[in-house]
């Protein structure tokens, strides 16, 4: 029997089906489905029974679940004291990111860890914010970054960095002859917006609140899945929007057509935290990667590349 089996089988217990596990493993659900039929024809018995919705372990299948649990801790248990031991390490691990962080702040960081530990292979997943603290949380990701400090109590978390919102217009708007415009003139203009119950929406309704305008009587144009739509829209001339400061100019990405615009006194800003549960049993490389992110000259050239804003920690060493 091995291992890797076995750890297929133990996750299909746990997900409820072969598609779930499938997912969290980074296989295929055919590949799930042939090594699970693969245990059942080496042990000469049926391990799951298959019902429309989830998948239940047998007598025996429990029994299989139950060692393989203990089993499965052992080698990983071992596999963990090893590679501290050798300070070589290895294997892999996931952080999960949202749509800005995950094509900026992620790549960079995982790129200048994987410099150091060439042998570990990590996988980033770019998901919604929501989604990524639940993976987190429910253990299938060990660690993740998430724009705000979530108030989870399982959940500790690190600040990598602080953004701010900017306006941007299109080229030529009446906006950008005379900056920076008073908040009472956005009103004036078609808004293009993220999408309704957005915390990036709430958090411009909750900063222009503070100067006397209300969200409600912004005129809004479109409503938009992410930055890059948003910035693509203002350029063709369709409105005005507030995008992060991380995804104002980013290469390979659209760029022409539209420029930031100061608004008077207003600030928009929110930071980026890399988080993990505190309920969980992080691997080596985990845990080395929540060190390494913590590098004050790493965050320092992070924080310079995309004109962020240092975390007050490392601003006042």
């Amino acid at each position: 029997m091995r291992f890797a089996d076995l750890e297929v089988f133990v996750r299909v217990v746990q997900e409820g089906t072969f598609s779930a596990a499938a997912r969290v493993l980074g296989l295929t659900q055919p590949a799930v489905s042939a090594r699970i039929a693969y245990l059942e024809r080496e042990l000469n018995t049926t391990l799951l029974i298959r019902e429309p919705r989830r998948m239940y372990p047998t007598p025996e299948g429990m029994i299989l679940y139950e060692h393989g649990l203990r089993a499965l801790g052992e080698l990983h248990s071992a596999q963990q004291r090893i590679q501290e031991e050798s300070r070589r390490p290895s294997g892999s691990f996931v952080l999960c990111a949202g749509e800005a962080s995950g094509t900026t702040l992620g790549p960079l960081l995982l790129a200048s860890f994987r410099r150091l530990h060439p042998d570990v292979v990590p996988k980033l997943r770019i998901g919604s914010v929501a989604d990524n603290l639940s993976q987190v949380v429910e253990h299938e990701a060990g660690l993740a970054i998430v724009p705000y400090t979530p108030s989870e109590p399982r959940i500790e978390a690190v600040e990598l960095a602080r953004d701010e919102f900017r306006l941007i217009v299109p080229e030529g708007h009446p906006l950008a002859q005379d900056e920076p415009v008073d908040p009472a003139e956005l009103v004036k203009y078609p808004f293009l917006t993220r999408e309704r119950g957005s915390r990036a929406n709430a958090l411009i309704e909750q900063a222009l609140a503070q100067h006397g305008v209300r969200f409600s009587d912004i005129r809004v144009a479109m409503e938009m899945a992410n930055s890059e739509a948003l910035k693509l829209a203002v350029s063709e001339g369709v409105g005005i929007a507030f995008i992060p400061q991380l995804c104002l100019h980013r290469p390979g990405h659209h760029e022409a057509g539209f420029r930031p615009v100061e608004v008077r006194g207003l600030s928009i800003k929110r930071g980026f935290y890399l988080i993990r549960s505190t309920s969980a049993a992080h691997p080596y490389v985990e845990r080395l990667f929540w060190e390494h992110c913590q590098d004050a000259e790493l965050l320092r050239a992070m924080a310079a590349r995309y004109r962020l804003e240092l975390p007050e920690r490392v601003s006042i060493l």
